[in-house]
């Protein structure tokens, strides 16, 4: 329910999200750059707005709103929501009853980052891998895991490689780990990590190199790099690299169980 958004100028909505303290990085580039959909209660006088990016999904605005329109009655299953607080739990738990999942994410401060610090941390790379920034050659030969986000939020290789950059360690011809911008954004970009499932390359540093040139060429470049962490290993990563402040925080998913 709720009402389609149809006016090019989303600003008018940002300060529905001002009290939205995760996700900035994320609802900036939906209002910004113009992704996604968006509902609200109303398009003349707007009390709530659900931003609509599946996966990722954000709501705004007043929570009486929100029930009195039924925004979020035909939620998509399988894609994560945030909230402005924990108050909009028993909300969701009405509408949405069994069919309601509670992931527990951690977002980290990027207000200590320094290059300096970030270079006291690298280390040689074992011999025969090499750190390499993306392009077009490297990411044709990246495995789909990887980048599975390149083809989920934008519309080309090209695309991301124009506006948004990455940094990997390639083995032979071989990317096993990779650091990149996570979606299109505006200033503050999300990362996101990963490295190949096999004892060959796990708990190699591969990970800490690639997010080290990562982060170190968004400071340089006057971006923020923000962690939203989904494990503990995650956090760790995060810690080591300097992020500070660990902040435990709920997201939701509407899913399903399988009779």
């Amino acid at each position: 329910m709720g009402a389609t958004w149809t006016s090019p100028d989303r600003t008018v909505l940002e300060p529905l999200f001002r009290s939205t303290t995760r996700g900035q990085s994320i609802i900036s580039s939906i209002l910004g750059l113009g992704l996604g959909t968006i509902k609200v209660d109303s398009e003349r006088e707007p009390r709530v707005a659900l931003l609509l990016y599946p996966p990722l999904n954000f709501i705004g605005g007043e929570l009486s709103a929100a029930n009195e329109s039924g925004i979020l009655e035909d939620f998509p299953q399988g894609n994560l929501l945030l909230v402005p607080d924990e108050t909009w739990e028993s909300h969701l738990r009405s509408i949405w009853g069994e069919d309601l999942k509670v992931i527990h994410r951690t977002r980290m401060s990027a207000g200590h980052l320094s290059i300096k610090q970030l270079r006291k941390l690298k280390r040689p790379l074992p011999k025969g891998f090499e750190l390499k920034q993306l392009d077009s050659w490297l990411l044709e030969r990246t495995n789909a895991n990887l980048k599975a986000h390149v083809s989920m939020f934008w519309s080309s290789p090209q695309d991301f490689l124009a506006k948004g950059f990455g940094f990997c360690i390639v083995h032979g011809e071989e990317v096993v780990s990779m650091a990149s911008t996570f979606i299109p954004f505006v200033r503050d970009f999300e990362i996101q990590v990963d490295t190949m499932d096999s004892p060959t390359y796990r708990r190699k540093g591969f990970a800490t190199a690639a997010c080290i040139a990562l982060i170190e060429h968004g400071l340089k470049n006057g971006f923020v790099p923000c962690w939203d962490a989904d494990n503990e290993v995650s956090v760790k990563l995060a810690l080591k690299l300097g992020y500070t402040d660990p902040d435990s925080y709920k997201a939701y998913v509407r899913w399903k169980t399988p009779q």
